[in-house]
């Protein structure tokens, strides 16, 4: 049973949004583009809608804000804020690799404070209350604590990278910097279990829009469970640009935020072309 209000929302969302998801797992729905290129499916939609419908019912003074719907009126004014990704992973559910989930994120005063994820496959979730604790959940209810180690240098750690958006030039950086292993990993809120869950050390995204439905639901289960999180550049994240965007997105293992955000920017700043 999760004790907190906020908690048992993110989960009864998230939980909601995989429900809608699960006619389309045995066959992917096709995909269409956005304005911006990404992919988007029905199977998102659908998960939209009903994740949105249970935020409704179980919050419904708070602004509600996802990725498949447009962002309601005054949103940016609201002291809470949820953030809905229903299907963080489009490219990797339209290629049939399960490695997509549904992701739910409660931003309060301008800062994560609840993140759910949820793997529709395994109906598993991962769970995080800043300042409460982090878990496992598993479908039947039962839950086991998160707790991310610590790295005190950044030699010798090991990176989620993205399957389709990885930039150029970090695999460069990472080899200079040390980094023993890279292991490709869909959805952000999977790169977050996994370093939560001691799988992995970090995900850097150096350049490049996040949006807030890609970051809440992550990096507040990643805060929960005692790792870090910055924008691209290692700064403190802030959730009021218009934009509904970060630039860029660095979420790690307690102690490696300040040394991989000053790694890669001395890196970048040495190498022509750099950012």
């Amino acid at each position: 049973m999760i004790d907190h209000p906020d908690a048992r929302v993110a989960l009864a969302a998230a939980r909601a949004g995989a429900a809608a998801l699960a006619p389309f797992l045995a066959r992917p729905a096709p995909a269409e583009r956005k304005d911006d290129g990404s992919p988007v499916t029905e199977a998102d939609r659908a998960a939209s809608r009903a994740a949105l419908e249970a935020l409704e019912a179980g919050a419904p003074g708070d602004a509600r804000i996802s990725e498949e719907a447009p962002p309601p009126e005054g949103w940016a004014g609201a002291r809470r804020r949820w953030f809905v990704d229903p299907l963080d992973g489009t490219r990797e559910y339209v290629a049939g690799i399960p490695e997509f989930v549904v992701m739910v994120g409660l931003v309060e005063d301008g800062r994560p404070a609840v993140g759910c994820v949820l793997d529709p496959t395994t109906g598993r979730a991962w769970l995080g209350v800043v300042g409460a604790g982090a878990w496992a959940v598993e479908p039947d209810g039962a839950r086991r604590p998160l707790r991310a180690p610590r790295r005190a240098a950044l030699a010798g750690a090991r990176e989620a990278i993205s399957r389709f958006h990885e930039p150029p030039d970090l695999p460069a950086w990472a080899a200079a910097a040390g980094v023993v292993d890279r292991r490709p990993c869909g959805s952000m809120g999977l790169k977050a279990a996994r370093i939560a869950e001691g799988q992995v050390d970090f995900h850097l995204r150096p350049r490049g829009r996040c949006a807030y439905w890609d970051s809440a639901g992550p990096v507040a289960l990643l805060l929960a469970a005692g790792g870090e999180a910055g924008d691209g550049r290692g700064r403190p994240l802030r959730y009021d640009d218009p934009s509904l965007a970060h630039e860029g997105l660095l979420i790690c293992a307690g102690g490696l935020l300040a040394p991989i955000a000053a790694s890669f920017a001395g890196w970048a700043a040495s190498t022509e072309g750099g950012a």
